[in-house]
């Protein structure tokens, strides 16, 4: 790829029917590249939450009702205790906003409906949401915040 990127920065556009113009191979180069470079920095990120712990409180829309849990995140999974908001170690996604490490989760199967966790690590505290839906339920949303242990 570095050869076929330098001739064709080097002497122009590759013969027609093969890549296109010029302007299309730089184009597609700088793509690679910026996209290179976000998923290097999730990767980057997704790193630095594994192998981290958190114990969480979940608070319900009324504040009424608190739920104790611990969030783990390993690799490039979350899982959590409780079996009620379970995660069962879904993938999440990472990026950075604000000196924070946001992270997004979704799990989804036909007996809990859909659950979604977004939320930001900031040096040892978490905060975020999350929004469970069941069909014939009314949707859910609990918020949550702790610390790492």
């Amino acid at each position: 790829m570095k050869t076929f990127a330098r001739t064709v920065i080097m002497q122009g556009s590759p013969p027609e029917g093969k890549l296109g113009s010029r302007h299309l191979a730089l184009t597609s180069m700088l793509l690679m590249c910026v996209h290179n470079e976000l998923f290097s920095k999730e990767i980057e990120l997704i790193s630095r939450l594994s192998g981290k712990s958190f114990s969480i409180t979940l608070a319900g829309e009324s504040g009424h009702k608190f739920i104790n849990d611990k969030l783990y995140f390993k690799d490039d999974y979350v899982s959590n205790d409780n079996q009620i908001f379970s995660l069962k170690q879904t993938e999440f996604t990472a990026s950075e906003s604000e000196g924070a490490i946001k992270f997004e989760a979704e799990t989804i199967n036909e007996t809990d409906g859909v659950r979604i966790w977004k939320g930001y690590v900031k040096d040892k505290k978490i905060e975020g949401i999350m929004v469970w839906a069941r069909a014939g339920q009314p949707v859910e949303s609990y918020s949550f915040s702790g610390v790492q242990i």
